[in-house]
Parts: structure tokens; sequence; C-alpha cells
């Protein structure tokens, strides 16, 4: 699927945060269950890396990032540079929280009509629908292998893993077996490129949101990896499967945050008390991060995409427009 999505709303009336978490003019009840809950599709993605600048070296990749610029939540694709921004899909219903998988070919999405009651599926490459169920799927992630996915099921989004070529009616392995795990939610899912570990965030131990990660293969016990009375979410393990990249407000204004892959030695590398920094996305060679910034206070100001150096240096920004920019994600070519 390609080209653009179109809906018929007054995007004036949308109040968004970094990332494109924000009110939709309804309250947070109403937001979550739109927006929330999401169908995640998966596309062929060959011939959109086609395009743009092939002159680019295969560590420059493309970012893939979500936008309301056409008065929609649309996926779009533009190279780090900022150049060469192409539009993706074809529906007319929302798409966000994109997942690349490993070898850069294929994405994955969810996909919402607007403001509707219908149920979310996932479908494939040619619109083939990969699942059919009553309840809502969100937050896919690819496996490292790019033969499987996880992704958070139902109002209570527990995490389930399945083929990419099961059936529509296959749901697939429920992981989040532990006890209780029903009362909690489990979302912004990142499956380990170099482990079956799969990193979330949840409000399982804390009325805020933390990370935790946990066993892809078997389910076990989730393993928390932040410990602050704050949120704390879009975890992204880097390249080398040695850190996670994540957001968090801890400081008072959300900021992206470096630590290693057990929870110890969190680093603030965007460190700016001016803005809002969130959406961290690491780049193929893991020297840079792609990430969503705008001013503290959610003035008129857009979300927009910046890249900096993993140590927080050399800030760029890669989208100047009206519109909100978020929830990037770096393919390898």
């Amino acid at each position: 699927m390609n080209g653009y999505l179109n809906f018929n709303a007054n995007a004036d009336s949308w109040e968004f945060r970094g990332g494109l978490e924000a009110l939709v003019g309804i309250d947070m009840g109403i937001f979550s269950s739109l927006i929330g809950n999401y169908s995640a599709k998966v596309i062929d993605y060959s011939t959109v890396l086609a395009q743009g600048n092939r002159e680019q070296t295969p560590q420059n990749g493309k970012i893939i990032f979500v936008s309301n610029r056409s008065s929609s939540l649309n996926i779009y694709s533009i190279n780090p540079d900022g150049s060469g921004e192409t539009g993706l899909a074809t529906t007319s219903e929302w798409e966000n929280y994109p997942s690349i998988s490993p070898d850069g070919t294929k994405i994955l999405f969810c996909s919402k009509v607007p403001l509707s009651s219908d149920n979310d599926d996932i479908y494939g490459s040619g619109k083939t629908q990969k699942t059919s169920s009553s309840t809502d799927d969100c937050h896919p992630a690819f496996s490292r292998n790019g033969a499987q996915f996880a992704y958070s099921r139902g109002t209570n989004q527990q995490i389930y893993i399945k083929n990419l070529s099961d059936s529509a009616s296959t749901i697939g392995t429920l992981i989040t077996t532990y006890s209780g795990a029903s009362s909690y939610y489990h979302r912004d899912l990142d499956w380990s490129p170099t482990a079956d570990v799969i990193a979330f965030s949840s409000n399982k131990e804390t009325s805020y949101r933390e990370i935790y990660k946990i066993n892809a293969v078997e389910g076990s016990i989730p393993i928390r990896l932040t410990t602050t009375s704050a949120y704390n979410s879009h975890s992204d393990w880097s390249p080398d499967g040695t850190q996670i990249a994540f957001d968090s407000n801890r400081t008072g204004d959300y900021e992206i945050w470096i630590m290693n892959a057990d929870g110890t030695n969190p680093i603030n590398i965007s460190n700016s008390s001016s803005t809002h920094d969130e959406n961290p996305y690491w780049s193929p060679d893991q020297k840079r991060i792609v990430y969503v910034s705008r001013p503290v206070g959610y003035s008129s100001s857009s979300d927009e995409l910046w890249i900096m150096n993993a140590d927080g240096s050399n800030k760029t920004r890669i989208t100047n427009n009206s519109y909100n920019d978020g929830h990037p994600v770096w393919a390898s070519q």
C-alpha cells in the first residue's frame, strides 16, 4: 500500500503532545478508546525504499514517521537529511505506531477508522487480512528475524506473539501470563535485535508508567528496568542490544534517556528544560537517535523530528512545518 490517507476533520481543533499522544478535543478516556487502540497492518515496503536519495549509504537508511499534515494520521518516510519525503498509506483510516522489519523491507503499523467503534484487525501486503477478532490490536513490534511480531491485544493490552504467515483466525501466543497480568496494560513494545526479549511500558507496579522487559519465548515475570515516580515509555533497543533509549518526565519535562539493557546507568542525553523530547529511535549504525521535540507548555508550535548524536550532541531539525510529526522509526535501508 502507498499514497495518503484522507480524513475530513478540522486539524486546528486538535491538540497534540510530542509523539502524537495528546488530546483530540475530547477527554482522555475517550481519547484512549479511539486512538490508544489500533489494528496493525503490514505493507510491502520494498517499492518505497527504492525511492528517494539512493546515493546514501545503507547506514543512513530511511526514517518512517506519523504526521497529521493531511488532516489525518498518515505514515510517511523521509531521508535523514530531511529530503525525499514520501507518503506510504492509502486507506481512509488513522495510521500510527510503525514498526520496521530487521531487513528494512516491511512495515507494521496500527490503523483505525477515525472516531468509530469498529474493531481493529491486522492486514498484510495487498490488504491480506492477518487477524479477525472482536477486539483491538496495536503497538506491533517485529521479531529479531522478522518472521513474527509481538502486539498488544484487547482493552487491557496483553502481549501476544504471532507469525506473519499465520491465518487471520489465529490469535497467537499470550506471553503476559504472570499473576494479575490482565489488570495492567502493556504497550510501546520493542523486540531486542539480539535476543528474544521484549521491552515495553506498563502500569504494573505504579500509577505512572515504567519500562519492563519480558522473555518473548517463555513469557515469565517481567523485569522492571525503571524505578521512578514518572512516565517512562517509548523504549527502543540499540542495534547491538546493549542499551535502551526511552523518554521520561522524571526531571519535570520530557527528555530522551539511555540506559543499559539491565536498567542501570540511566543518562539524560537531550537535557533541554525548554523542550519536551520524546519517541527516541536509534539509527542502524547506533551513532545517532531520531526523536520528537516541541517547546515546553504545548504552545502553538508543532511536534517536529530532530536527530542528535547518541551522546546528545549535534541536534539537527529535519522537519519544519505547522503540523505534528511523531513516532519515528529508522529503517536500515
